[in-house]
């Protein structure tokens, strides 16, 4: 009788030992706050890329593409969401100059 209630004893607390080291952990992350700019164009036009300014403090070159609407390929330019003042230039001359909203996640393509 007396083994048994220790055997039982040892079994409980082994069963307790191995539940609590496989207990389900759980976490959960949002989206980045980030949007993305996609430059369309005919490249033939812009070798080189064009000058991209962002709200008159971001500044980078970018590289335009074919705008094919079944296949999203190509550069993508991330930003921070909200609204921007976009400059575009090639070689010095302004050809874009817009103010544009961007949404989390939503990437906005530039036609050249």
């Amino acid at each position: 009788m007396r083994n048994n209630i220790i055997i039982a004893a040892i079994s409980i607390t082994l069963l307790l030992i191995l539940n609590s080291c496989a207990r389900v952990r759980t976490f959960s992350t949002g989206l980045p706050n980030e949007a993305y700019l996609e430059f369309v164009g005919n490249p033939k036009d812009f070798k080189g890329g064009v000058e991209v300014k962002v709200d008159d403090n971001t500044e980078f070159n970018a590289l335009v593409k074919k705008d094919y609407a079944e296949k999203p390929t190509g550069y993508i330019y991330s930003i921070s969401k909200g609204t921007h003042t976009l400059t575009i230039s090639y070689h010095g001359k302004v050809i874009y100059n817009n103010k544009i909203f961007v949404s989390p996640q939503e990437t906005k393509k530039i036609v050249l």
